[in-house]
């Protein structure tokens, strides 16, 4: 899952919160859960923005890695099949081989 959904559903969360604390009566639990969805959006902005943007960058440099190991996939497959067709040469024809 890359980044905006885990920010929205922080954000959605952190609002609801808000919310329900300017329905409150009770003012000490209402600024209480104000402060809470503060720190959420501050924690969104300050941490976890900059994290899934670096989650991002790695995802992305992790698929430009994979592209550039294709062709090397590629070569080394060739490699096996040459090997073994070697090896099934010098079994087939090592008697021969052998007598030179």
């Amino acid at each position: 899952i890359r980044g905006p959904l885990l920010s929205q559903d922080m954000k959605t969360m952190a609002n609801q919160i808000y919310h329900v604390a300017n329905q409150l009566s009770d003012r000490r639990t209402s600024k209480d859960l104000t402060d809470i969805s503060a720190r959420m959006m501050n924690l969104i902005g300050k941490k976890v923005k900059p994290l899934m943007i670096m989650q991002d960058n790695i995802v992305d440099h992790l698929i430009t890695l994979e592209m550039q190991l294709e062709p090397f996939y590629i070569k080394a497959n060739d490699s096996l099949r040459h090997l073994r067709a070697v090896q099934n040469h010098i079994n087939d024809h090592g008697d021969v081989i052998a007598q030179m």
